[in-house]
């Protein structure tokens, strides 16, 4: 067995954690030791009680463990240990740093072109929209997006990311095998062919409403900043706020209405010094992103049209009004760049550059 495969055993056995298999190391020993000791050898052993020392000792438990971890072989699901130096540097800085992490898929090289957009599972549709646009267009420009993969503001980033190419990892409350929530099945399975999904937790893991919480920190510790669109005065997504503060981050908020409960949390945050962006380009400038303009072979119609739009939305009669086109001819342009993924609809009949 590979000497990783024993730090995966070991992490499985009940009440041993992260700061406990460090002083094991510290005084010599190797979790290979721990594999292959007998009673006597674990009885030696500062911190072993008898509940571990059983679990550590029964052969059914070790042979189930040996299948999990084939399955992960299986699955191209890759092993990260906090002992190993693969280990994503970034993670080792932040409080509490996940023992070990299970995924499937890349994880970002540099956390200086990683964001992560989070926000109201109960979003309206202003909320998806702007969490799609912000998604794509951040994704296309080469950002990481990193989120829950949570039902509203979470799903529809990745969504957006995934339209536009770019890559996307999303961070489970439950094992990297366990969809949850259900809905957003499709969503994981996409994710798991053309993104990246991470857990801390065993594959089979089923989610509980604790590690929610928990994996907010991994999170805003796989990005330099955190997004936040539409939140209420309290919700998981300022948790993830506070975690990027903690860790040094920058926290971005989309704006909203002042009353709306949906904004009551980006409001606030504003009023806290988080920095304010209406359009995804105020990230990337922040960050000094340049995207490389793609060469279109346009018409003098097309070219009319192009020049109306922008950042924020534009409707369909403000362009023939503009432009002097026929709105048949007008929405059949749209309807083309739509599907060149040039242009978005962020609602019905109003569109921005992507």
């Amino acid at each position: 067995m590979r000497e990783e495969y024993y730090y995966y055993w070991l992490g499985r056995i009940r009440g041993i954690g992260l700061r406990t298999i460090e002083e094991w190391i510290k005084e010599g020993y190797t979790p290979e030791q721990f594999y292959r000791g007998d009673s006597v050898f674990l009885r030696s052993i500062r911190g072993m009680t008898e509940k571990m020392k059983e679990q550590i000792l029964d052969p059914v438990w070790k042979e189930q463990t040996k299948k999990e971890w084939e399955l992960c072989q299986k699955e191209e699901i890759r092993y990260y240990s906090y002992f190993f130096k693969d280990y994503p540097v970034y993670l080792r800085k932040i409080y509490q740093p996940p023992r070990e992490l299970f995924a499937r898929g890349p994880l970002p090289e540099d956390i200086k072109g990683s964001i992560a957009i989070v926000g109201a599972r109960d979003c309206s549709f202003y909320g998806r929209d702007m969490a799609r646009w912000f998604g794509a267009r951040l994704a296309r420009a080469g950002m990481w997006v990193v989120s829950g993969m949570a039902l509203g503001i979470d799903g529809w980033a990745h969504r957006g990311a995934l339209e536009a190419g770019g890559r996307t990892c999303a961070v489970l409350g439950s094992g990297i095998k366990v969809c949850y929530p259900e809905r957003n099945r499709a969503l994981y399975k996409q994710l798991w062919q053309q993104g990246s999904i991470v857990s801390e937790w065993p594959v089979y893991t089923k989610a509980q409403p604790g590690f929610f919480p928990l994996r907010n920190r991994i999170i805003s510790g796989l990005a330099s900043g955190v997004l936040v669109v539409e939140a209420r005065e309290k919700s998981g997504s300022l948790i993830t706020a506070n975690e990027a503060l903690d860790q040094g981050k920058d926290v971005f908020v989309v704006p909203g209405r002042i009353g709306d409960r949906l904004s009551q949390g980006c409001n606030r945050l504003i009023c806290a010094g988080a920095i304010p962006v209406l359009c995804p380009e105020d990230i990337l400038n922040y960050y000094g992103i340049e995207e490389k303009e793609i060469m279109r072979n346009f018409t003098k119609e097309e070219e009319k049209i192009w020049q109306e739009l922008g950042s924020y939305p534009v409707s369909v009669q403000a362009l023939c009004r503009t432009t002097g086109i026929h709105l048949e001819r007008v929405y059949k342009i749209l309807l083309k760049w739509k599907k060149n993924q040039w242009i978005q609809e962020v609602a019905q009949g109003y569109f921005i550059k992507e």
